[in-house]
This record gives C-alpha cells, structure tokens and sequence, in this order.
C-alpha cells in the first residue's frame, strides 16, 4: 500500500476521531453548567473566560450537531440499515440548521469585565439584546463561577457595557456608576451603585 493510501484512509480516521472528542467535550461543557447550576439553585452560572452559560450551552449543541451530521454522513452501515441512517442524516443537519439559526437568536455576546478606572473590578456584565428589548445583569466573578448582583435593562437594544457607554467611581467603599440607556450623546443615564469588591486590577 503507497504512501499516498495510507495518508488518504487516516484523514478521515483523524476526522471521526475529532468530531467524537467534539461531542465529548459540548457533553462534558454541558454538564458542568448543569452541575453548577443545580449545586447553587440557579443563583450562579459557569464562566469560561468570558463565555456565559447560555453562550457556552448554545455553542456546545451547534458544535455537537455538527460533529454528530458529520459522523452519521461518512459512517458506512449495513443495507439493512440505511434507512435508519438517512433518518438520523436528515435529522441531524435539521437539528444542525435549527442549533445555528436559535443560536443567532438567542445566544449572548461574551460577558464583558466592568472596569474602574481602566481595571478590572472583579465583575463582568451580561447582555443580551433582541430586536428593541434589552436585558444586563451584572455578575459577580469568583473563578469559574459567576453570581447575579444586579438586573437592568437598557431601551432599544443598546448594550451599553460592550459599547463602552458607561462610566464608574470609587466613592465611600462603593463602585458608583452609570450607562447609557440608548446611544448617543444625549442619552438618557440610569445610575448604578455595586460593593467595592477589591482594589481595582489593572494587570
């Protein structure tokens, strides 16, 4: 056997090997939001660098979609058994199609750390916005975990935090700050006030 068939029958060994890790891994990611969601009753959520749960639970089921299409689409089955593979073909780029699309609808931008002064506060800010209707919750970080200290709402779909429309104090122990409920330069301000949590890190 040449050189060139060896290389050309491991390709798509190396190919199943990556998409069954690829489930694996949205599987594993998938339970350990479960977990902390369940082990705190719903009031902390897992944070991966700046991925939130919801981010990290719609990521995992478009890529375990797309592993598993790619799976069934070059396994090789017995006749007998071609029928149920083009089912399970058609319904796992359906899925695939359906994952992607409520992915775009739904999914959350990355988190975005609420900075004082230029540094890091040890809170990050969530946003979520769909056509005129907009939602922040400020989060407190501990490591991988991530705990709800503050619901707000901005008008118009605006996301003030990632937009940079905001802007924060020190003042008695306490974080005073404030965003732009909607953008520009005459923007109406909602006012916020969050614990000193520690000395701002600017590292």
């Amino acid at each position: 056997m040449s050189e060139r068939t060896l290389t050309a029958s491991r390709h798509p060994r190396m190919l199943q090997t990556a998409a069954t890790v690829a489930v694996a891994a949205a599987t594993i990611a998938v339970i350990g939001v479960a977990v902390v969601d369940s082990a705190s009753g719903g009031d902390a959520q897992l944070l991966l660098g700046t991925l939130p749960s919801r981010h990290i639970i719609g990521a995992s089921t478009i890529l375990a979609f797309i592993a598993i299409s790619y799976m069934l689409c070059t396994v090789s089955a017995p006749s007998g058994w071609l029928g149920l593979i083009v089912i399970g073909r058609l319904l796992s780029i359906g899925g695939t199609v359906v994952a992607v699309f409520w992915g775009f609808l739904t999914t959350p931008w990355p988190v975005t750390p609420l900075l004082v002064d230029g540094c890091e506060s040890g809170y990050v800010v969530e946003e979520r916005s769909f056509l005129f209707l907009s939602s922040i919750d400020v989060l407190e970080q501990d490591g991988l975990l991530a705990t709800p200290v503050l619901h707000t709402s901005a008008d118009d779909g605006h996301q003030p935090f990632t937009a940079g429309d905001y802007g924060t104090r020190i003042a008695d122990g306490q974080i005073a700050g404030w965003f732009a409920l909607e953008p520009g330069s005459a923007a109406r301000l909602t006012r916020f006030e969050l614990p000193l949590l520690q000395s701002p890190n600017c590292q």
